[in-house]
């Protein structure tokens, strides 16, 4: 039985969307639907399981329950839906459907309120993302999942330049370590510890097993096939890492995060026109996903358009300086040094009141021909632990640098000296 992500059912609520519509858009042969009414401590759920190839109801039911009773009235929903579909789950399956992870309704919903905000990606949303974790702890500390989520919001700010990688990864780590001390069967936990292993402590063969790992305890965990492919781009592997994040997007085929991750990797392997290919599909379902924005600059900068790359970063909403060091690389190769040492002086002049890292700096003195300084800058961002710098064995930006032996030390300490072309200048 394959059950398509949670999140692939969010761009459909509050909309009517024919089974079979549903099913061909979703590569899904049968869906649950329904209606939840709250009045006061009861709630109302009417749900109904279609078949999507001719619109058939499989199953139907009303429940009218206490509030309290969510986990039960969740257990016989889903119960119901394996009847209907005359599944027989494993006995590990089985634990797995009915396993509550907390007894506490509110810290539950507190919980998946903070996922949802995780989910934006963005620093506003992933601080109150924390509290929403930290305050579900308050009411249950030993609900390992709310751990988990702080471990993912942490990583996140440490990995988008919100915040130090020396102070968010090792908070990621211990947020990570903890929920694993009370459930070890998290998917979520080992995931994110993978992150922090791979991408913080540059110990690849550490992050490969964890990711692994989590990948073995939920193989239908997305974001486990999305990270791993990350480590095997950053790692060279980059047809391995193409299978992983294509399966990840057949688990969750409309997550914006995770098609703009596809083009990622596919930018990392020099397949700049299907990188850029995800990241329109990206930015066509969600204008606002900046991320997609960021790279698309990119990766228009590798192909060459370095017009169009200036285009897309100017017209990024609000850019934030950690952002665009692309922009800095594409107005020096056109001949507007000016406008890029203006560029320059503006984001190191910002880094005393915001966190802007070496590798981005660095980029930008590469695009003005200033080699060493760029090298110099390489080094601070290993000492920075920055997460950017993971995947600088295939960015296309540091082919000069290649055959450099400072750059190749570099490589050393971050443990990826030995990547295919990594010293190579092309």
């Amino acid at each position: 039985l394959k059950v398509a992500a949670r999140s692939a059912s969010l761009p459909y609520r509050n909309r009517t969307v024919a089974p079979a519509d549903l099913g061909r858009e979703l590569n899904v042969g049968s869906v649950l639907e329904g209606t939840v009414q709250r009045m006061g401590d009861r709630l109302r759920i009417s749900a109904f399981l279609s078949d999507t190839s001719d619109g058939r109801e499989l199953w139907s039911e009303r429940y009218d329950r206490d509030a309290s009773d969510i986990f039960a009235l969740q257990d016989d929903i889903a119960a119901s839906v394996v009847n209907s579909l005359r599944v027989t789950l494993s006995g590990l399956d089985h634990r797995a459907m009915v396993k509550r992870p907390t007894a506490s309704v509110e810290a539950y919903q507190l919980y998946l309120r903070g996922r949802h905000l995780w989910n934006h990606r963005q620093a506003g949303s992933t601080q109150k993302a924390i509290q929403c974790f930290r305050e579900a702890l308050e009411i249950d500390p030993l609900y390992a999942l709310p751990y988990a989520g702080l471990a993912d919001a942490f990583a996140s700010l440490g990995a988008y330049e919100y915040m130090r990688p020396i102070d968010a990864f090792p908070k990621a780590t211990a947020s990570a370590e903890r929920a694993l001390s009370l459930d070890a069967t998290l998917a979520e936990a080992h995931t994110t510890l993978g992150v922090a292993q791979a991408h913080y402590a540059w110990d690849w063969r550490a992050g490969e097993q964890s990711y692994l790992e989590a990948i073995a305890l939920n193989p239908r965990y997305a974001l486990a096939h999305t990270y791993y492919a990350l480590l095997l781009s950053a790692t060279g592997r980059h047809e391995r890492a193409a299978d992983a994040i294509a399966r990840a997007a057949e688990i969750d085929p409309i997550s914006v995060p995770i098609i703009t991750i596809k083009g990622y990797v596919a930018y990392y392997a020099r397949r700049y026109d299907d990188a850029i290919h995800d990241y329109r599909i990206a930015l066509d379902m969600d204008p606002s996903f900046g991320l997609a924005m960021v790279l698309l600059g990119y990766a228009n900068l590798s192909r060459g358009q370095y017009d169009e790359s200036i285009r897309v970063f100017r017209a990024i909403p609000s850019p934030r300086l950690t952002s665009i060091g692309g922009l800095g690389i594409a107005l020096s190769l056109t001949g507007r040094t000016d406008e890029a040492r203006a560029l320059l002086a503006q984001m190191e002049g910002a880094r005393t009141t915001e966190y802007i890292s070496a590798f981005t700096l660095s980029q930008v003195h590469l695009g003005l021909g200033d080699r060493e300084t760029a090298l110099s800058l390489l080094e601070s961002a290993v000492a920075e632990r920055s997460y950017n710098l993971s995947f600088v064995a295939s960015a296309q930006p540091f082919d000069s640098l290649r055959g450099e032996p400072r750059f190749a030390a570099v490589l050393k300490s971050i443990g990826l000296e030995h990547v295919p072309g990594a010293l190579v200048r092309p």
